[in-house]
């Protein structure tokens, strides 16, 4: 499974900067996708992914340990979709 501190060394290596460089490079990218999703715009990577924030109306549920039946209340969720293009090569 591919970490962040990969994703820090492989830019290092590729882009020839300091691991600390990369780093703040690639804490930088992430937090702005973080901060896209928090504030509901929603990111869109090309040929990987797209995330967005949806909300989730309330509903009636079942408490699994012992059967009781619950409200759920409204919320919001992430919905992450993989581009099309990605599962084409994931299937390949």
């Amino acid at each position: 499974m591919l970490t962040i501190a990969d994703l820090k060394e492989g830019l290092a290596e590729t882009a020839g900067m300091t691991k600390k460089k990369a780093g703040e490079c690639v804490d930088l990218i992430l937090g702005s996708i973080e901060h896209a999703i928090v504030k509901e715009d929603g990111v869109m990577i090309q040929g990987l992914f797209s995330a967005q924030v949806m909300a989730t109306k309330a509903r009636k549920g079942v408490n699994p340990s012992n059967g009781e039946k619950i409200d759920i209340p409204a919320g919001k969720r992430v919905a992450v979709k993989v581009s099309s293009a990605l599962k084409k090569k994931v299937k390949a």
